[in-house]
Protein backbone atom coordinates (compact mmCIF):
# COMPACT_ATOMS: atom_id res chain seq x y z
CA UNK A 1 0.00 0.00 0.00
CA UNK A 2 1.02 3.60 -0.55
CA UNK A 3 1.34 6.38 1.98
CA UNK A 4 -1.25 9.18 1.79
CA UNK A 5 -0.06 12.02 -0.45
CA UNK A 6 -1.06 14.89 1.81
CA UNK A 7 -3.85 17.44 1.73
CA UNK A 8 -5.88 17.58 -1.48
CA UNK A 9 -9.21 19.08 -2.43
CA UNK A 10 -11.96 16.78 -3.67
CA UNK A 11 -14.92 17.64 -5.86
CA UNK A 12 -17.66 15.14 -5.01
CA UNK A 13 -19.95 14.20 -7.91
CA UNK A 14 -23.09 12.12 -8.36
CA UNK A 15 -23.11 10.79 -11.93
CA UNK A 16 -26.15 9.15 -13.55
CA UNK A 17 -26.57 7.44 -16.90
CA UNK A 18 -29.62 9.19 -18.36
CA UNK A 19 -29.49 7.16 -21.58
CA UNK A 20 -32.24 4.67 -22.37
CA UNK A 21 -30.03 2.35 -24.42
CA UNK A 22 -26.29 2.92 -23.76
CA UNK A 23 -23.89 1.61 -21.15
CA UNK A 24 -21.61 4.54 -20.32
CA UNK A 25 -18.37 4.94 -18.39
CA UNK A 26 -18.63 8.68 -17.59
CA UNK A 27 -15.09 8.88 -16.15
CA UNK A 28 -11.95 6.85 -16.68
CA UNK A 29 -8.24 7.46 -16.32
CA UNK A 30 -7.85 8.77 -19.85
CA UNK A 31 -10.51 11.47 -19.37
CA UNK A 32 -9.34 12.39 -15.88
CA UNK A 33 -5.60 12.35 -16.39
CA UNK A 34 -4.89 13.27 -20.03
CA UNK A 35 -2.35 16.07 -20.27
CA UNK A 36 -0.38 17.60 -23.09
CA UNK A 37 2.62 19.85 -22.86
CA UNK A 38 3.02 22.81 -25.22
CA UNK A 39 5.86 25.33 -24.81
CA UNK A 40 6.30 24.55 -21.09
CA UNK A 41 2.55 24.89 -20.53
CA UNK A 42 0.37 22.03 -19.32
CA UNK A 43 -2.89 21.56 -21.20
CA UNK A 44 -5.57 19.50 -19.43
CA UNK A 45 -9.37 19.33 -19.27
CA UNK A 46 -9.73 18.51 -15.56
CA UNK A 47 -8.31 21.06 -13.15
CA UNK A 48 -9.02 23.63 -10.45
CA UNK A 49 -8.17 27.30 -10.81
CA UNK A 50 -8.53 30.41 -8.71
CA UNK A 51 -10.08 33.29 -10.61
CA UNK A 52 -10.56 33.49 -14.35
CA UNK A 53 -6.93 33.93 -15.42
CA UNK A 54 -5.05 32.10 -12.66
CA UNK A 55 -2.72 29.17 -13.06
CA UNK A 56 -4.28 25.74 -12.70
CA UNK A 57 -4.02 23.02 -10.08
CA UNK A 58 -4.12 19.65 -11.84
CA UNK A 59 -5.76 16.50 -10.58
CA UNK A 60 -3.56 14.22 -8.52
CA UNK A 61 -1.31 12.45 -10.98
CA UNK A 62 -1.86 8.73 -11.33
CA UNK A 63 -0.31 6.61 -14.11
CA UNK A 64 -2.76 6.00 -16.97
CA UNK A 65 -1.91 2.29 -16.96
CA UNK A 66 -0.92 1.94 -13.30
CA UNK A 67 -2.43 -0.26 -10.63
CA UNK A 68 -2.86 2.46 -7.97
CA UNK A 69 -6.41 3.65 -7.39
CA UNK A 70 -7.72 6.61 -5.44
CA UNK A 71 -9.36 5.30 -2.28
CA UNK A 72 -13.15 5.04 -2.66
CA UNK A 73 -13.14 6.83 -6.02
CA UNK A 74 -14.63 3.97 -8.13
CA UNK A 75 -13.95 5.56 -11.54
CA UNK A 76 -10.15 5.45 -11.38
CA UNK A 77 -9.80 2.40 -13.58
CA UNK A 78 -8.35 2.18 -17.06
CA UNK A 79 -11.87 1.66 -18.51
CA UNK A 80 -13.84 3.45 -15.78
CA UNK A 81 -16.99 2.36 -13.97
CA UNK A 82 -19.64 1.39 -16.52
CA UNK A 83 -23.20 2.48 -15.75
CA UNK A 84 -26.27 0.75 -17.16
CA UNK A 85 -29.15 3.03 -18.23
CA UNK A 86 -30.62 4.63 -15.10
CA UNK A 87 -27.69 3.65 -12.84
CA UNK A 88 -25.75 6.23 -10.86
CA UNK A 89 -22.78 6.38 -8.55
CA UNK A 90 -20.94 8.84 -6.34
CA UNK A 91 -17.32 9.66 -6.95
CA UNK A 92 -14.81 12.46 -6.55
CA UNK A 93 -11.98 14.17 -8.37
CA UNK A 94 -8.87 14.89 -6.25
CA UNK A 95 -6.42 17.71 -6.88
CA UNK A 96 -2.71 17.33 -6.55
CA UNK A 97 -1.13 18.75 -3.40
CA UNK A 98 0.74 21.68 -4.97
CA UNK A 99 -0.68 25.03 -3.93
CA UNK A 100 -4.02 23.84 -2.51
CA UNK A 101 -3.37 25.61 0.80
CA UNK A 102 -2.94 28.93 -1.02
CA UNK A 103 -6.24 28.87 -2.93
CA UNK A 104 -8.52 31.71 -1.86
CA UNK A 105 -11.57 33.51 -3.17
CA UNK A 106 -13.53 32.47 -6.26
CA UNK A 107 -12.57 29.03 -7.59
CA UNK A 108 -13.52 27.15 -10.75
CA UNK A 109 -13.30 23.37 -11.06
CA UNK A 110 -13.32 22.19 -14.67
CA UNK A 111 -14.67 18.68 -15.26
CA UNK A 112 -14.45 16.60 -18.45
CA UNK A 113 -16.73 13.56 -18.66
CA UNK A 114 -18.26 11.17 -21.15
CA UNK A 115 -22.00 11.51 -21.71
CA UNK A 116 -22.48 8.76 -24.29
CA UNK A 117 -21.28 7.31 -27.58
CA UNK A 118 -21.92 8.38 -31.17
CA UNK A 119 -23.25 6.00 -33.84
CA UNK A 120 -19.63 5.37 -34.86
CA UNK A 121 -18.83 4.20 -31.31
CA UNK A 122 -16.69 7.19 -30.42
CA UNK A 123 -17.18 8.77 -27.01
CA UNK A 124 -19.20 11.98 -26.79
CA UNK A 125 -17.82 14.17 -24.01
CA UNK A 126 -18.63 17.46 -22.38
CA UNK A 127 -16.77 19.96 -20.23
CA UNK A 128 -18.36 22.06 -17.51
CA UNK A 129 -17.15 24.25 -14.67
CA UNK A 130 -18.27 24.27 -11.06
CA UNK A 131 -17.92 27.75 -9.55
CA UNK A 132 -17.54 28.11 -5.79
CA UNK A 133 -15.71 30.15 -3.18
CA UNK A 134 -12.85 28.92 -1.01
CA UNK A 135 -15.03 29.70 2.04
CA UNK A 136 -17.27 26.78 0.98
CA UNK A 137 -14.49 24.19 1.29
CA UNK A 138 -15.18 21.67 4.05
CA UNK A 139 -12.77 19.27 5.70
CA UNK A 140 -13.29 15.60 4.87
CA UNK A 141 -14.76 14.75 8.27
CA UNK A 142 -17.52 17.35 7.70
CA UNK A 143 -18.56 16.03 4.27
CA UNK A 144 -21.50 13.61 4.11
Amino acid sequence: SRKPIGPVLKLHLQLENDSSDQEIAPLDRTLMLSRRYDNNQVLANNFLRAGKDASITLLHDNPLEGNWNWKGQEADQVNGKVLEPGQSFQTYLPTGTDGVGDLAGPLFWRVHLRKGYSHSGRGVTTIFEVAFDSSQIESEENVD
